[in-house]
């Protein structure tokens, strides 16, 4: 037989294996297809899914190769008629990412607007859906439903059965559909213990990288630095080596798995040496706070540093002007920022002046009482409503950093003035907000010995870390 006469011969036969698979699909059926539903095609979203699915494939595509008569591989795609057994039920997990709506994860998973709108209603007996945030996760169950339309195939669609999320940390909501078809809420509270814990740890690079190293959560860290950010300057002031402590509520679940935090009951920061113990009190007002052991208020009447994150670049003191080249007296502190960092106000207290003064540029003075006011220079802009007359409470933004006036960079001009003469805010000793007395004071430092009882019989099972 003639070479090319065998070749020819081999084409045909490999093509006629070819159209005989297209004819007999079934006979090439691979097992373990893996499926596709709803939106997982042609999906261009950011948002995160996990599929859990032992659904079989209705409409299984497979793949026939067979040899071209050039000699490369090639693939025809055989299309399977639809599956006459039941799929089984499916799960999806979504994580909900920045701007997405319940709504609109509902209906891009393939559920009808008019089921997603009913299955909203439901769950707003439990839920409010625009508490949905990033992160969260949707646990979305379908099941199966012999489709009526499928012409006598017997083939199965599915259909939208539940939904649950977790609310909190300890409470999960959803919804499920009924036998009549209707959807209703259902929610699930988790017990949680509490029990106090604690933590502690040697400074180096920050206190943040120290608490987190120990396993701190977030929220205690906030609230430790919310209460030292009077008297401690968080970028100027920590040392290497120096250390702190810090017992606060932690809440677990019934297998001792540490779920979240509840209140800080005491923190201490030692700084060059100096030990500095707050507690926390509520007093006969009703009010919460943290007091040093003497029954004086964490909370000082003034801040000393209006702006988060900001550089100290010019103390108070005689210094060489940047602009006038001659030594002359700098009343105040400087701090530089960027452009358009929120000014905060330094206390309680009414806007005495707002407007252009000067070598200042735009400039705010609040009054806070008979003996205190404070000065800001620079500004850029003012927050809108900030005038003359209007009250402030501490910490409410009350502009932004510039450098208009006599300024070479962007920066805010910061005073402290004390009986109407400016004093240096970096070393005058600030006021408490309030200092406990007679019998309040007694109940304090009762409070404060429980606290320091408990502290010291806390094992180290207690301790955060050693939970996780």
């Amino acid at each position: 037989m003639r070479r090319s006469t065998w070749q020819a011969w081999l084409v045909c036969a490999v093509i006629g294996i070819g159209v005989y698979a297209l004819s007999m699909p079934s006979t090439f059926h691979a097992e373990g297809a893996l499926p596709v539903f709803f939106s997982d095609v042609g999906d261009t979203t950011n948002r995160t899914a996990v599929e859990f699915s032992a659904f079989q494939p209705s409409s299984p595509v497979i793949e026939t190769p067979f040899l071209s008569t050039n000699g490369i591989n090639n693939t025809i795609q055989a299309y399977t008629p639809p599956s006459r057994e039941p799929h089984k039920p499916y799960r999806r997990t979504i994580k909900v990412s920045s701007g997405d709506t319940l709504s609109g994860i509902l209906t891009d998973s393939g559920i009808s607007t008019p089921e997603a709108q009913d299955a909203i209603t439901a769950i707003r007996a439990v839920y409010n859906p625009r508490h949905l945030h990033a992160g969260q996760q949707i646990t979305l169950t379908f099941s199966p439903r012999k489709n009526k339309k499928s012409n006598g195939n017997s083939a199965y669609e599915s259909v939208f059965q539940s939904l649950s999320l977790s609310a909190s940390t300890d409470h999960k909501v959803g919804v499920y559909r009924g036998k009549n078809g209707e959807f209703s809420s259902h929610e699930v509270k988790r017990k949680l213990k509490k029990e106090l814990t604690w933590a502690s740890g040697i400074i180096h690079a920050s206190l943040a990288q120290a608490a987190s190293t120990q396993g701190v959560p977030n929220s205690v860290l906030a609230e430790i630095v919310s209460a030292f950010s009077y008297d401690v300057d968080f970028q100027r002031d920590i040392q290497n080596n120096d250390s702190f402590e810090v017992m606060f509520e932690g809440l677990y679940d019934d297998k001792g798995w540490f779920v979240r935090n509840g209140k800080v009951m005491f923190a201490s920061l030692t700084l060059s040496g100096v030990r500095m113990p707050i507690y926390r009190y509520k007093n006969s007002n009703g009010m919460t706070e943290f007091y040093n052991e003497k029954g004086e208020s964490a909370q000082k009447a003034l801040l000393r540093t209006p702006v988060d994150g900001a550089r100290l670049v010019s103390r108070y003191g005689k210094r060489r002007h940047p602009i006038l080249g001659y030594t002359k007296m700098h009343r105040g502190v400087d701090f530089a920022a960027d452009k358009g960092a929120p000014i905060k106000a330094a206390g309680n207290g009414v806007i005495a002046k707002a407007g252009r003064n000067g070598a200042y540029g735009r400039y705010v003075k609040i009054r806070h009482n008979s003996e205190y006011s404070t000065a800001y220079g620079h500004l850029s802009r003012y927050k809108k409503g900030i005038r003359s007359g209007k009250r402030v409470k501490q910490g409410e933004i009350i502009g932004y950093v510039g450098s208009t006036g006599r300024s070479t960079g962007s920066h805010l001009h910061f005073e402290i003035i004390k009986h109407g003469k400016m004093i240096n805010p970096l070393s005058v000793k600030l006021p408490s907000e309030t200092k406990l007395t007679n019998n309040e004071l007694k109940k304090f430092l009762a409070t404060v010995n429980t606290i320091k009882r408990r502290y010291a019989q806390l094992p180290a099972a207690a301790k955060l870390v050693s939970r996780q």
